[in-house]
């Protein structure tokens, strides 16, 4: 079992990983918001697609983690190294791919995220998804690059390569929007040069360990040989790592209903106009970056439960045999961490709209706003970290019965919820009301099918 210690900074150097676009994100927010608060309204739709456009590549990353994981864990880095190079070559196809539907849909996504404010929002919204789409396939390549490094446990390299991407965010923003006043675009463009300047680093320490040159060092010693019996722990040649990643590509319907639901909170609370619309804009700036943190859950149960899973062939796509009974003190350990993390968030959340919101915007009725529905964002931080934990533990041991259970049901609570928001007068509070319900639900979901609920739950499942 990992010390406490040993999680905490891994998570640490692991939020630094991930946090720093969500930050980007919330920099952008607050550049606009001191210029234009039409600009920061589109900024949320705008933002909506650009950042969800990638999430559903995101099993890309997810393999590379629980396959790397396993290798590294068993000695094997020549299958360290070959897990990389094609999980990072398949990150480059989908992601032009994926740029080029992005950039072809551009005006269409925009019209529908902005809703009744299409008329004045899209033209701005377009522009922004537009910019931003030139850089996708490095945002692929970068969180590809970023779970190869969880994998290997390795998290405070990449963390200072994002963080300097971070700091020309920052920097382009002051220039562009501020200096130059660019607005929207300047932003986009800001992020977009970030993304490419971050998968840079990233690839730069991946080559620099040998895991794109074949030798698999990585931990920079001479490469080591895969131990007895470990050789089944990854796949033996290119095309058998392709279908074990393959294997994690039912994820994407997991993603289509996370992006779903995000989207669709953005778009009622865009149809809502006026002060409610920028309030949720600022909200979810501050939102992303709590739930980027809250997120490490995920890359700590994927990063170290993995080894509780038997070796098997690569071509079953049939989830492992784990033994829970031994994970057993592991997961809870993962569990004080993420509710370490949780209150964190919450504290950092709560710092930010309840007295420093007038930062982010400079219109009260936006303000009062923000501060009306801090205690449901409080409410949902307080479920996210532990919803996140538990479904990687249903990822790392495959259990993708599980997962596509919860999300269905999710989806079909999630779209009725919504449905009755805007006719039930609650607005921007009810929004949020569905969130709560978001993460509460999977945390009870997640723990049901992960077996945690059930005191014979010992031994292999």
């Amino acid at each position: 079992m990992p010390a406490f210690r040993e999680c905490i900074l891994f998570s640490i150097n692991a939020i630094g990983i991930y946090a720093a676009p969500t930050l980007m994100s919330l920099i952008d927010a607050a550049f606009i918001g001191r210029q234009s608060t039409m600009e920061l309204a589109a900024l949320g739709p705008a933002g909506s697609i650009s950042d969800s456009a990638p999430t559903f590549l995101l099993f890309l990353s997810i393999a590379a983690t629980n396959l790397v994981a396993k290798s590294h864990a068993a000695g094997n880095e020549v299958g360290s190294a070959r897990i990389s190079r094609t999980c990072l070559g398949l990150g480059v196809s989908a992601g032009v791919v994926m740029a080029t539907i992005v950039s072809l849909g551009a005006s269409a996504m925009s019209r529908a995220y902005c809703g009744a404010n299409a008329v004045n929002l899209a033209p701005l919204c377009s522009s922004y998804v537009l910019i931003r789409a030139l850089a996708l396939p490095a945002v692929v390549v970068a969180s590809v690059a970023q779970a190869i490094c969880i994998g290997i446990k390795d998290t405070r390299t990449p963390m200072l390569g994002v963080a300097a991407a971070g700091c020309l965010n920052l920097a382009g923003d002051f220039l562009l929007v501020s200096k130059l006043k660019l607005g929207l675009a300047g932003a986009a463009w800001a992020t977009a040069a970030s993304q490419l300047c971050a998968a840079c680093l990233l690839v730069r320490v991946l080559w620099a360990r040998g895991l794109l040159r074949g030798e698999g060092v990585a931990s920079g010693s001479q490469l080591a040989a895969p131990s007895a019996g470990s050789i089944g722990s990854a796949p033996s040649t290119t095309w058998e790592t392709i279908v074990a990643v393959g294997s994690f590509a039912s994820f994407i319907f997991v993603m289509t209903v996370k992006v779903s639901m995000h989207n669709a909170c953005a778009a009622v609370a865009a149809a809502l106009g006026g002060a409610a619309a920028a309030a949720h804009t600022a909200l979810m700036a501050i939102a992303w970056l709590c739930f980027t943190v809250g997120d490490v859950g995920s890359s700590l149960a994927q990063a170290y439960l993995p080894a509780f899973t038997t070796a098997g062939e690569p071509r079953r796509l049939s989830p492992p045999r784990f033994d829970l009974a031994a994970a057993r003190p592991t997961i809870a350990m993962l569990l004080r961490v993420t509710a370490a993390i949780s209150m964190t968030v919450i504290t950092l959340s709560s710092t930010l709209i309840g007295g420093l919101c007038g930062q982010l915007t400079p219109d009260v009725a936006v303000q009062r706003e923000m501060r009306r529905v801090l205690p449901m964002m409080i409410a949902t931080l307080s479920f996210h970290g532990t919803a996140v934990m538990l479904e990687g533990l249903l990822l790392a041991r495959k259990a993708f019965r599980g997962l596509t259970l919860t999300y269905i049901g999710v989806a079909a609570s999630v779209a009725v919820a919504l449905a009755l928001v805007v006719p039930s007068g609650y607005g921007l509070l009810g929004v949020w009301a569905v969130y709560v319900w978001y993460c509460a639900g999977r945390v009870l979901a997640f723990a049901a099918f992960g077996g945690l609920l059930r005191s014979d739950s010992g031994g292999q499942v």
